[in-house]
């Protein structure tokens, strides 16, 4: 555990008023603040490709729903290289 000073400056500039106190920790952390920014934008970017997964798998069910079904065939298609 760091011990954090600091240099607290009065009004009148002397030297015998300048102090170093230990002061009250930050109440965060920089590594905590990124983790929780890190966890948040892993659970944004999970939910965004699962809501893509989803849409493309509602095209795919329609395009095989589009392919049943009995059709009429006017003349077979002929591809000529």
């Amino acid at each position: 555990m760091s011990v954090v000073l600091c240099l607290q400056i009065p009004t009148q500039l002397s030297l015998r008023n300048l102090e170093a106190k230990p002061c009250a920790p930050p109440p965060y952390s920089v590594s905590g603040i990124i983790s929780v920014l890190g966890i948040g934008a892993f659970v944004a970017s999970k939910n965004s490709v699962d809501k893509n997964r989803y849409e493309n798998m509602k095209i795919r069910e329609r395009m095989r729903q589009s392919n049943v079904g009995q059709y009429e065939v006017k003349e077979a298609r002929r591809f000529d290289a």
